[in-house]
């Protein structure tokens, strides 16, 4: 446990201090290096499985479709990637199409299926899905707000997180009926509680504190509504991941992190939180049209 805590602090000042210093491109080069890192403790995992990703391809689609999410809005303002979404979209189609046409013509070693499909899982799993981030960003940017979408996007991962370590605190102590033993033994009903109970009160506490640098629509009261759906969902993605680990037989995705394990361990939760978290905000609490 203590471990974990000090690999936690390390991780958030490094975030805090790349973003102090180089801005929220610096943020965006973080978040590139972790999804790297977790992409391709994916792709080893999946090979564990008896899959056949290319995994070099894949990884370079990766941060092909993760960048270009971001910068590609500020390359071509006015053109069809005008936001975030619509250039992660481009990028993710362009990923598709250059691993297709690679597996075309690399057939001989295995069946086309198990290199394909594994390769188009591990870009659309872990990059096009952090790419939901960056909306929010490049939103409040245009009108010289940028820290507001940071605000913002520290906001998901502190529900989502809070899910994890409510989870694990409250299981550890108070556990005794298992969530989901085929998937993950140590996961129960009181750690999955717990986490959402305390991702609730983490929102609440946020939102408060930071009211005066948030959106006026965005009420503590809103804020803890919407982190239900949220500390679920990062539940959800935890349960995938380690459904993964579980098929592969391994414990961890890696040994990046003392503490963690690998970056996908890590970040689990995060995958589907940021579009869920994006989506919610996008609709609920944003006033007008991203």
């Amino acid at each position: 446990m203590k471990t974990r805590v000090l690999s936690s602090i390390s991780l958030i000042l490094t975030l805090v201090l790349c973003l102090l210093f180089l801005g929220t491109k610096g943020g965006v080069i973080l978040i590139s290096i972790v999804v790297f890192f977790a992409q391709r403790e994916l792709y080893q995992l999946l090979e564990k499985t008896g899959f056949h990703p290319c995994s070099q391809l894949g990884l370079g689609c990766g941060i092909f479709t993760i960048l270009g999410a971001y910068f590609l809005p500020d390359i071509f303002p006015n053109s069809f990637a005008k936001n975030s979404i619509d250039a992660g979209t481009i990028m993710l189609l362009a990923s598709i199409c250059i691993i297709g046409l690679s597996v075309l013509r690399k057939t001989s070693d295995h069946a086309p299926i198990p290199r394909f499909i594994p390769t188009i899982f591990g870009v659309l799993y872990i990059p096009f899905m952090f790419q939901f981030c960056f909306p929010l960003v490049k939103y409040f940017e245009q009108s010289g707000q940028a820290y507001m979408g940071l605000y913002l996007g520290f906001w998901v991962i502190a529900v989502a997180k809070s899910s994890d370590i409510g989870g694990l605190i409250i299981g550890n102590h108070f556990g005794r009926n298992k969530l989901l033993p085929h998937v993950s033994p140590q996961k129960t009903w009181e750690g999955a509680i717990g986490g959402v109970i305390l991702s609730v009160i983490v929102s609440l506490l946020f939102v408060t504190l930071l009211s005066s640098s948030l959106p006026e629509t965005f009420t503590p009261l809103l804020a803890g509504c919407l982190a239900l759906p949220i500390a679920v969902t990062a539940i959800i993605s935890d349960l995938l991941e380690s459904l993964i680990k579980r098929q592969a037989k391994e414990k961890d995705s890696g040994i990046l992190i003392p503490g963690f394990g690998g970056m996908l361990d890590l970040v689990d939760s995060l995958l589907l939180s940021f579009p869920v978290g994006f989506l919610l905000l996008k609709y609920i609490v944003i006033p007008s049209p991203i």
